[in-house]
């Protein structure tokens, strides 16, 4: 019986890891599809309809968990739309605005020190402990960041570029560590649905304030079939499937081992992919960005060699 359960278990972390690296190629892709999207609408419209058609497909699959969030008490309600305005507007606002002054790899390199400063903000807010290990990865990680900038930034337009990513890296990192408290009270399914739908009608709030709903209706109905198969590629695939693929790989590997299997590909998926899409060959100062990014990710998450148990002192009588 152990033996098959056993088995189970192993099975199932095998289906873990293949989920994350699944996840990992897609959200790796998401950079160069977005770079493309955005020279055919503009940030406001890709955002929108991005999660108004994720929100349809919420409906259409947990219709029950779009009811039930509406029962939670006000202080859950309020969390859940402060994580939907980070996840759904400030986020993907931010990161799309970031693409044109970057290429895929250099956004991705920005987007994925998200897990370092969850941790700092965890730190800072929720006074969650980081040992030296963690500090030290976050030096590292951090000085990739200033190698990036200090190798990339040839001109204004880049810079630009890089403080826009940072705010969506900053908005995502806010989202994880709010999410990590909800997750606490609230059911998965009605988290997801719950920031998206809260979310995508401040979107729509937005664009209406702002005088921008033709702006958000326009580029739709111009969209050629690529376009639009970029479109539900970024819809179906980074958001509806790939936080369900996040989700069920987080839920059955460790913490620290999740966020490996799922970070550390991606500069090698958006580098083959910006180099066959837009023909653009990673630079020197990009690729070993990104070997000290994902290096300090690596290292905040070393836990140092388990130490053995002092021994019980014998009591003799």
């Amino acid at each position: 019986m152990s033996h098959n359960k056993s088995l189970e278990d192993r099975r199932s972390e095998l289906w873990a890891y293949i989920a994350l690296l699944v996840l990992a190629f897609i959200w790796g892709l998401h950079g160069v599809v977005g770079k493309s999207l955005e020279a055919r609408m503009n940030p406001l419209s890709l955002t929108v309809w991005r999660y108004t058609f994720t929100t349809i497909c919420y409906s259409l699959i947990w219709a029950g968990s779009i009811r039930r969030i509406f029962s939670y008490d006000w202080r859950t309600l309020v969390q859940l739309a402060l994580a939907g305005v980070l996840i759904v507007v400030i986020y993907p606002l931010f990161f799309y605005q970031s693409l044109p002054f970057l290429t895929p790899i250099e956004s991705l390199v920005i987007m994925n020190t998200s897990p370092l400063l969850a941790a700092l903000m965890a730190f800072g807010f929720l006074r969650e402990r980081i040992n030296a290990w963690g500090w030290a990865g976050i030096a590292v990680s951090f000085g990739g960041i200033a190698l990036l900038i200090r190798g990339e930034s040839s001109f204004q337009g880049t810079l630009y570029g890089f403080a826009l990513c940072a705010v969506g890296a900053l908005a995502f990192a806010g989202y994880v560590v709010l999410t990590r408290r909800l997750m606490q009270t609230v059911a998965l399914k009605e988290m997801l649905t719950g920031t998206t739908v809260i979310g995508t009608i401040c979107l729509w709030l937005l664009a209406a304030v702002q005088g921008e709903l033709q702006g958000v209706w326009v580029p739709i109905f111009n969209l050629n079939g690529s376009g639009w198969f970029e479109l539900l590629f970024v819809v179906l695939f980074v958001s509806v499937l790939g936080y369900a693929l996040n989700a069920y790989g987080a839920k059955r590997l460790p913490g620290g081992i999740a966020a490996a299997v799922s970070l550390y590909p991606q500069p090698a998926f958006a580098a083959l992919f910006q180099w066959v899409w837009f023909g653009l060959v990673p630079t020197v100062w990009s690729v070993a960005s990104a070997l000290l990014v994902f290096g300090g990710v690596a290292l905040s998450k070393y836990q140092g060699q388990a130490k053995a148990p002092k021994p019980k002192p014998v009591v003799t009588k």
